[in-house]
């Protein structure tokens, strides 16, 4: 052969290897430039973008409301920024938590309040959840990508991805990036975003917080981990209590994992010493205002909600209650002290309803327990539009999937333990209120880490993730045949 029918040979085989992989190796025709290489952090890019179009859309589309809660919180943030404090609509000081408010309230005293404004934090603190749940599920996974690499399945992954054109990403990188686009596009955190919602800023807590619990048995800096998870627990006690469930799968990391019990001594008094500093000016706040340290006055109205005789595991208006009128009453009469009043009444009822009915309170439990996971209505009391009717089923399908997905991966309980303990504690830390869907939105970034998570046997993910050495169909282990070298 001739060198020029080498050369032409070479530039044949050329084009045919572009053309086996046109979807990461295509050059424009018009620019004559390549296209980008499709890379996890482009790809994670492109997710985030995409989870800000959905919620700016959403938040351009429907208004936001305004009453009741979303009403308090803008209050209290409005009230802060004009220097007159953390007071909600009804007079409250300390009824509603005052995390989110907190945040608020500094972009209030710049911009002025406005909804525009909330949506504009709104969207930041998901694009932030997002990559979050995308470093949650990748540590996660971290440990599993030495199984597959150990376990023949790596080649097997490889001829996968060339025949459905994905890249050969490893299987941490994968679970990383189903699970932030999982996150990305469920729609009660899409709705979320348009709303002013304490559950905002308590989604990106707490995966901060599960991530440093998924980080601690590796790490060389376990002070400084226990310091950052001591101010994300101080900042998530402000901004929802129930959310400080992570932390305790975080102190339960500490014991099991957490080194010499000098390491555990020491990094335990870091953690509790830096959330008590982060939570002491409120409390001190509340001692000057009520006379005595508290967090917040609201956990005895919503135990009352919970256990009184017109409890049915949802939310119920005082009103409702037998306690109404008395509760009227104390806020009438008390003035700025009817808050711990009206809380030291509620407490008094709820208990003495709880020694009262025994065996009633712990059927009631019980049906809570199983309302925290019921997955969402697909019909409304209320008429609405085709687009919610349909918003309704992909948001049951998006639940159902998920936590099938998260069942599945029970099967990785040795690594994902914590992020299984964290779900645990938050649904628990519900039971003796009230449950309602909303209160089960951050954990569900939690949930999406673990649903996602490769298998050492089957990977139960959707089949377009089956890249790098995924599993797609319940490929099982096998041994890859060597190819020739035909090199000439």
């Amino acid at each position: 052969m001739t060198n020029d029918e080498i050369e032409m040979l070479k530039e044949i085989q050329n084009a045919k290897s572009k053309i086996q992989n046109p979807l990461f190796q295509l050059r424009s025709p018009i620019f004559h430039l390549p296209t980008p290489a499709m890379t996890p952090p482009r790809i994670l890019l492109g997710i985030v973008v995409l989870a800000t179009v959905l919620r700016l859309a959403g938040g351009l589309v429907v208004p936001m409301s305004t009453e009741s809660d979303p009403g308090a919180y803008l209050a209290m943030a409005a009230g802060a920024a004009e220097g007159t404090g953390l007071v909600d609509v009804h007079g409250n000081r300390a009824f509603y938590s005052p995390g989110y408010p907190m945040l608020l309230a500094p972009v209030f005293w710049l911009t002025g309040p406005s909804l525009g404004a909330v949506l504009a934090v709104n969207v930041a603190l998901a694009a932030v959840s997002v990559l979050l749940v995308y470093g949650v599920a990748r540590a996660a996974a971290e440990k599993g990508a030495e199984a597959f690499s150990r376990g023949g399945l790596q080649g097997a992954g490889q001829q996968t991805a060339q025949k459905r054109l994905l890249p050969p990403f490893a299987p941490s990188e994968w679970a990383g990036l189903s699970a932030a686009l999982a996150w990305a596009v469920y729609v009660p955190s899409i709705m979320t975003a348009n709303a002013i919602a304490k559950e905002n800023l308590m989604v990106p807590l707490m995966l901060a917080l599960a991530w440093l619990a998924l980080a601690w048995p590796g790490s060389r800096r376990r002070g400084a981990l226990a310091g950052l998870a001591g101010l994300a627990a101080g900042v998530l006690a402000l901004a929802g209590t129930t959310g400080c469930a992570v932390a305790g799968a975080l102190a339960a990391v500490i014991a099991v994992r957490g080194g010499p019990w000098r390491q555990r001594l020491a990094a335990g008094g870091a953690f509790l010493l830096v959330a008590a500093a982060v939570l002491a000016p409120w409390y001190y706040r509340n001692y000057l205002i009520f006379g005595e340290p508290l967090l917040k006055t609201n956990p005895a109205f919503n135990f009352y909600m919970g256990n009184n005789p017109a409890a049915t595991g949802r939310f119920v208006s005082i009103s409702d209650t037998p306690m109404a009128d008395e509760w009227h009453r104390i806020r009438r009469e008390h003035g700025e002290r009817r808050e711990r009043v009206a809380e030291r009444a509620v407490a008094r009822r709820a208990w003495r309803h709880v020694r009262a009915y025994p065996g009633r309170t712990v059927a009631l439990f019980a049906k809570k327990s199983v309302m925290f996971w019921e997955p969402p209505y697909l019909t409304s009391a209320e008429p609405e539009s085709l687009v919610k009717r349909l918003l309704r089923y992909v948001w049951f399908a998006q639940y159902v999937g998920l936590t099938a997905l998260a069942v599945a991966g029970l099967r990785n309980l040795g690594r994902t333990w914590p992020l299984y303990l964290a779900v645990a504690l938050f649904a628990a830390m519900h039971i003796p209120f009230v449950v309602m869907l909303r209160y089960r939105l951050p954990i569900m970034a939690v949930l999406c880490a673990c649903a996602f998570q490769p298998t050492g046997r089957k990977n139960w993910a959707l089949p377009f993730l089956g890249a790098g050495r995924f599993s797609v169909v319940g490929t099982r282990r096998c041994a890859v045949p060597k190819t020739k070298d035909v090199r000439t």
